[in-house]
């Protein structure tokens, strides 16, 4: 018996270890965790800002980072570093840069998804070297 006792207490001790690594979140009692490449309706209705701009600005300021062609690997390092901005898509149509989330408005918009640069070369194709805000419109 004292045997089996032994045995048993290295079995013991590692399903009480693994069991505390998995926390708080293995007992479903957690939030889900949110997605931080999107900003849904709810989260524009919170900010109560009156332009897609703003929304973005205050909720995830880095999505509006501007990096420059020397960050992203220029081929010609001779030339002044030019500042590089997110391209906007509402839904799959190009519609400008950064600046033209300033005349979208937040009641037409359902949810914003960011996309890095690499997401954004494969789903909306080459010229997007610091990432893509699509605008998801409303349903009419």
């Amino acid at each position: 018996m004292l045997r089996f006792a032994r045995r048993g207490l290295p079995v013991v001790i590692l399903a009480s270890f693994v069991a505390a690594c998995a926390g708080p979140a293995s007992s479903g009692s957690s939030a889900p965790r949110r997605d931080s490449s999107v900003i849904t309706a709810e989260d524009m209705t919170r900010v109560q800002a009156t332009n897609l701009y703003d929304v973005v600005h205050r909720l995830h300021p880095e999505w509006l980072n501007q990096r420059t062609a020397a960050t992203v690997g220029s081929l010609n390092s001779a030339a002044p570093a030019q500042p590089i901005d997110v391209q906007v898509f509402i839904d799959s149509q190009h519609i400008g840069n950064s600046e033209t989330l300033k005349q979208l408005v937040v009641s037409t918009t359902s949810s914003l998804k960011y996309y890095t640069a690499a997401e954004a070369q494969t789903r909306f194709g080459a010229g997007n070297l610091n990432g893509v805000i699509q605008v998801i419109m409303t349903k009419p």
